[in-house]
């Protein structure tokens, strides 16, 4: 775990959040919505009279233990290639950019439609855009980058296809996705080694 301290720190931090949400009496599968809304989750109208901050909480909210495993399994396996990569602070930093920027998108899309949401897969997609962007630069070997971005890009087709669902929050994914994707190549500057005049 040494090269992956935040992705451990992130994961960690969700689930305790989980476990509180579990200890306080909301259900382990199916919580509420009332539930969702009084832990930090993102709902249009509420944002609107001043809880801003439901903006940040609402990437550390989980609508059930499965919700909660899948979104943990990504961020872990998209941490595992891209904390390295970047660093500690650079991965924070994009991934609660990103975080924020799928919230945002979210509560843009349902304004006023009632729907409280939750969960990390908006800055998870973020991040996934953030190595998409970098897939497409030298940054990867290309030994490995073009079996990772046939991965990648299968892996975010299905989800966002699969969000398409009732009940999916594809406003957030994408908004996520995208703003990574932008992020990433701000980030590939940041990276590649630059020449020294003389």
């Amino acid at each position: 775990m040494k090269r992956r301290p935040i992705t451990t720190l992130l994961i960690a931090i969700n689930i305790a959040f989980f476990a509180l949400m579990m200890v306080s009496g909301v259900s382990l599968f199916a919580p509420t919505t009332t539930d969702i809304f009084l832990w930090g989750g993102s709902f249009g109208e509420a944002i609107l009279l001043g809880q801003w901050w439901r903006l940040f909480t609402c990437m550390f909210i989980h609508i059930g233990v499965m919700h909660l495993v899948m979104n943990m399994y990504s961020l872990f396996y998209i941490g595992s290639y891209l904390e390295p990569l970047l660093g500690k602070t650079r991965f924070l930093v994009a991934y609660l950019a990103t975080g924020l920027i799928a919230s945002l998108m979210s509560f843009w899309w349902h304004l006023h439609s009632g729907i409280v949401g939750a969960g990390a897969s908006g800055a998870i997609f973020g991040m996934f855009g953030v190595f998409l962007a970098f897939l497409t630069t030298k940054l990867i070997p290309k030994v490995a980058r073009d079996a990772l971005l046939k991965n990648i890009g299968i892996f975010v087709a299905y989800n966002l296809l699969y969000g398409l669902r009732q009940g999916v929050d594809n406003s957030a994914h994408i908004g996520g996705l995208l703003s990574g994707i932008v992020i990433g190549y701000l980030l590939y500057f940041t990276l590649i080694p630059r020449k020294k005049s003389v």
